[in-house]
C-alpha cells in the first residue's frame, strides 16, 4: 500500500509527562499572572540595554500583549535591566523601551525574557 494511503492513529501525551513538560518550562497552571491576554506573535527582535557597555541582544519575539512581550534571546538579561526594544516587521521597525522582569535559560545557549513596555523608544542614531 502507498505510503500516502496508510492511516497513522492520533498520539496524545499522558498527563503526567504533559504536567511535567508545561513544570520544567515555567508554564505550571496557576503560576499565571498576567493581567493581559497575550498572543502568539513571532517576529525578529533586538534589545539594547541602557548600559552603554553592552553590545545589542539579538532574539525572536515568542508572544505579545498590550503592556509586555516574551523573547527568547541569544544572551542573558538582568531583571530591571532597561533596553531599547526593536521589533522588526514588515513595515518599519517599531521601537519601545521596555524594562527585563524575568531571564532563565532555554537550552542551547537562548534564554526566554519576558519584558514589560514602558514607553515608545526615540530612534537614535545607533538603532
Amino acid at each position: 500500500m502507498p505510503s500516502s494511503q496508510l492511516e497513522t492513529s492520533a498520539f496524545q501525551l499522558p498527563l503526567a509527562t504533559l504536567q511535567h513538560l508545561l513544570q520544567v518550562g515555567g508554564l505550571e497552571a496557576g503560576k499565571d499572572r498576567r493581567t493581559e491576554p497575550r498572543f502568539m506573535f513571532s517576529a525578529p527582535v533586538r534589545l539594547r540595554p541602557r548600559d552603554a557597555a553592552r553590545r545589542t541582544v539579538r532574539g525572536f519575539a515568542r508572544e505579545i500583549s498590550r503592556s509586555g512581550i516574551g523573547l527568547l534571546a541569544e544572551e542573558s538579561l538582568h531583571a530591571g535591566d532597561l533596553c531599547c526594544l526593536t521589533i522588526d516587521h514588515c513595515e518599519a521597525p517599531l521601537l519601545l523601551e521596555a524594562q527585563v522582569v524575568w531571564c532563565r535559560p532555554a537550552g542551547d545557549g537562548w534564554y526566554l525574557v519576558g519584558c514589560r513596555f514602558v514607553s515608545e523608544a526615540q530612534p537614535t542614531s545607533a538603532d
